[in-house]
C-alpha cells in the first residue's frame, strides 16, 4: 500500500495558497516562453515539457530570481525547507511517461497556475488527482507517477522539492521538537486507513497529533509517521480488542 499524497494544511502550503494570485500574476506578467527551458530529460516525455526554475538543489538562479522577486521572497522565507522551485509548462498534448524520482530525501510539492478545464492529471501510485488553480498538494515522488495535457491550452504550475524532515516545532503550540519522515492530515476515515496502512507496510511507528496544543515534542528525530489528526476528527476513542496494522 502507497501513500501517494499528502493532503497537508499547514503554515507552508497555506501561506502559498494564500499568495496564489500575486504569484500567478508575477509569471504571466514577467516570464515570456524565450526563458522557459525544455525539461532535461527527453526520454520521459513525447513533448512540451518546459520549465522555468529559480533554485535548483538549493542553488539559487540568480536572474530567474530578478524576474519574480515575489516567489523569490517566499523561496528565502523557507530557505531550509524549499530544495528545489520553479514553474512547470504541460503544452496541449503533453504526456509524461510513467516514473519515479531519483531521490528519497525530498517530497514534492505542486501549486496550481493555470489548470485548463479538460483531461489533464497527474497519477502517482495508482491515484488519479486532477489540479486546481490556487490549490496545493504534496507527493511522494519516488512511488510511480505520470502525468499528462490532453486538452488545447497550457498547464502550469509551481513546482517545489521540499526536504523530507518537516519540522515538527511548526505544529506545536510551543514551537519546539525534532523532525519526521512524514506527516499527515486525514480528511476522510479512508485517508485515514491508507496512511495506517502505508506505516504498517513499512514498520514504521506512527503517532497522533491533535491540534499541537498541550503537546511537548522531543528535539530527537521521530523516523515514522506524525498524523494530525483535525476537523472531521473531533473525538478519538480506543478499543483494546481493534487490532491496528501499524505500531
Amino acid at each position: 500500500m502507497e501513500l501517494p499524497y499528502f493532503n497537508e494544511s499547514v503554515i507552508f502550503t497555506n501561506s502559498l495558497e494564500e499568495n496564489h494570485a500575486l504569484i500567478k500574476d508575477e509569471f504571466f506578467n514577467a516570464v515570456t516562453k524565450e526563458e522557459y527551458l525544455e525539461w532535461p530529460e527527453s526520454f520521459l516525455y513525447n513533448h512540451g515539457w518546459n520549465v522555468f526554475g529559480l533554485r535548483f538543489q538549493h542553488i539559487d538562479i540568480f536572474d530567474a530570481n530578478l524576474l519574480c522577486p515575489i516567489l523569490s521572497n517566499f523561496i528565502k522565507k523557507y530557505d531550509n525547507l524549499i530544495e528545489t522551485a520553479g514553474f512547470s509548462i504541460l503544452s496541449p498534448g503533453t504526456v509524461i511517461n510513467p516514473h519515479v524520482g531519483f531521490t528519497s530525501d525530498v517530497l514534492r510539492c505542486h501549486l496550481g497556475i493555470k489548470v485548463p478545464e479538460g483531461d489533464c492529471c497527474l497519477k502517482v501510485g495508482g491515484v488519479v488527482r486532477k489540479w486546481k488553480e490556487g490549490e496545493s498538494f504534496i507527493f511522494d515522488d519516488t512511488i510511480e507517477h505520470e502525468a499528462w495535457n490532453r486538452t488545447n491550452e497550457d498547464r502550469v504550475v509551481l513546482l517545489m522539492d521540499l526536504n523530507k524532515n518537516v519540522l515538527l516545532k511548526d505544529f506545536s503550540t510551543i514551537k519546539i521538537g525534532g523532525t519526521t519522515l512524514y506527516y499527515a492530515v486525514p480528511s476522510t476515515l479512508s485517508e485515514l486507513k491508507a496512511i495506517l496502512d502505508f506505516s504498517g507496510d513499512r514498520d514504521l511507528q506512527f503517532y497522533i497529533l491533535g491540534n499541537g496544543s498541550n503537546v511537548l515534542i522531543s528535539d530527537e528525530d521521530f523516523r515514522g509517521v506524525v498524523i494530525k489528526l483535525s476537523g472531521t476528527f473531533r473525538e478519538i476513542a480506543f478499543h483494546a480488542d481493534v487490532k491496528c496494522h501499524g505500531r
